[in-house]
This record gives structure tokens, sequence and C-alpha cells, in this order.
């Protein structure tokens, strides 16, 4: 009986160790990040803002760490992390706040920094959801086609991307993929036929030498002659 109780014990204490672990873990990102934004705040003269905003973005994919934080470290990491949208109710997010960082970039940042972050506010103005994208549920919702934004935003974006090739890579990339999954078969589209093919259109005559438009162009043909891809879609 009694090394039953131990064995129960052991099983008990290393789940709260872990735990504990986690805690730690994401309230150490969080402190490094607030560290190095105080520090950048502090200089008041004109520097690079990218790696602050890289040690804040660590914390975007800390799902598990953050549901396991208790509620009073949760108010605190909200505190700490001083220019993200910290979120567990319905959906986990740690999202920056894209009208913080352009205050901060129009203050001290550089010509990169205002560029991107410029970008990046209309890209995700209220700083979860694209500015492409209409949300339907907590957690999901469809692609809005048909006004421009999809292939001005992706021009805007390759457009950064060249003009500041060593600049915020890693995130530019990762908008420019964000935008080219919605020129894709597998689409939940919020309007209906016509304005699909009016957005992959307007894609294909606007960059016609793209390497991405053969494959736009493909999936616009079969837009043109299927009647089973995802218009007026309902997600959720």
């Amino acid at each position: 009986m009694r090394r039953i109780l131990g064995l129960g014990l052991v099983f008990l204490v290393f789940p709260v160790l872990a735990l504990d672990c986690k805690a730690q873990s994401i309230m150490k990102l969080a402190s490094q990040y607030r560290l190095a934004l105080d520090e950048y705040e502090s200089r008041k003269s004109r520097s690079t803002l990218e790696s602050v905003f890289h040690k804040g973005t660590l914390m975007s994919d800390k799902y598990e760490e953050l549901e396991s934080l208790s509620e009073r470290d949760y108010e605190e990491l909200k505190q700490i992390m001083r220019g993200f949208d910290v979120n567990r109710e319905e959906i986990v997010f740690v999202e920056p706040d894209t009208r913080f960082f352009l205050r901060l970039a129009t203050r001290f940042g550089s010509a990169a920094d205002r560029s991107f972050f410029r970008l990046l506010v209309e890209i995700k103005p209220n700083n979860v959801w694209a500015s492409y994208f209409e949300q339907q549920t907590d957690y999901s919702g469809c692609t809005i086609y048909g006004n421009g934004k999809l292939t001005s935003l992706y021009g805007k974006a390759t457009s950064f991307m060249h003009e500041y090739p060593k600049a915020y890579s890693n995130f530019i990339v990762a908008e420019i993929d964000g935008i080219l999954e919605n020129f894709d078969e597998n689409i939940c589209s919020c309007g209906g036929r016509s304005q699909v093919i009016r957005e992959f259109s307007l894609f294909v005559r606007t960059f016609p030498n793209d390497s991405n438009t053969p494959k736009i162009r493909n999936v616009l043909t079969k837009l043109r002659g299927r009647k089973d891809f995802r218009f007026n879609c309902k997600s959720g």
C-alpha cells in the first residue's frame, strides 16, 4: 500500500514540476523581452527595432505554457508583455500590437522598421486577424476576395523584401506565405465565384512574371469551370 501510494505521489509531483518549469520558462522569455524593450526606449536614439520585436515574438507559439500559468502569473505576464496582445480565453495567442510598434519605429526606428510596421498595420490592423480575413467564429473565418487587398498586400510585401532583403526576413516571408495560401484550391471564400475570379485575375495581371503566377493561373482556370469550391463559405 505504501509503495502504491509512493508511486502515486511521484506521478502527481512530476506534472506539477513540469507546469512550474513551463511557467518559469515563459515568464523568463517575457522578462527578457521587456528588458530589451525598456533598454531600447531608454536610448532615445535611432536604431533598429528588429531584435526587440524578435524577442517578443518568441512567445507566439507558447500555447501550452500560457495555458499552464496561474491566474496571477497570467495577469503579470500581460503586464510584462507591453506591446503584445495576450489572450487565453476561447483562443490562445500572443500577437504584436502593430500600432504600438509603428509608433515606436516612428520615434526611434530605422527606415526598414518604419516600412515594415506600416505594412504590418495594414496586414493586421486589429493585431490578430488579417485584413483580408473575415472572422466568423472565435477561431475561424473566411477569406475576402475581389477588393484587391490580397494582391495589393502581396505586392507591398515582396517590394519590402526586395528593398530591405536582410530586415525582418523571416517575418515578411511568413506574411507572404500567408497571403499565397489564399490563392489555392482549398479556399473558404466569403463571397461568390465572381469575387474570387476577380482577385485571382487581378493577381495574374499584376504579376505576370512572378514565380507563383503559373500555379495561380492554373487554379483560376479551374475556378471558371468547376462548382465545388467553397464559395459563400461558412467556417467553423
